[in-house]
């Protein structure tokens, strides 16, 4: 029997920023610990209610994209896991992961799914 993913992640410990898409000056600074096609897991202070719509952005790329909570598990009195899956996520990960992909639009400055 198959457990586990099927799809490529990359783990990292980069750092991003999880911003609310109703709300702009509700932002915070994450920890982006694992990237697949489809989404996202980082590790944040704030809880994070599943189904809102949050912009993922990455500096190191200059690189965001539109994405939906899917999950938010307190790991800590003050750290939350958030998974968020991306509204068009394979232009991230191949910006994100290096992965060579040529996407037309993309690179410096691209936001995705706006």
């Amino acid at each position: 029997m198959f457990k586990g993913r099927s799809e490529r992640r990359i783990r990292t410990n980069a750092t991003a920023c999880l911003q609310d898409a109703d709300e702009p000056l509700r932002r915070e600074k994450v920890v982006l610990v694992g990237i697949s096609l489809h989404g996202a897991r980082v590790i944040g202070s704030g809880h994070w209610s599943r189904g809102k719509k949050v912009i993922l952005s990455d500096s190191h790329v200059n690189i965001a994209v539109d994405a939906e909570v899917v999950y938010c598990e307190q790991q800590a009195p003050s750290h939350f896991a958030v998974g968020v899956m991306f509204t068009q996520g394979s232009r991230f990960f191949a910006e994100f992961g290096g992965l060579g992909a040529d996407f037309p639009g993309s690179g410096a400055g691209t936001r995705i799914g706006a």
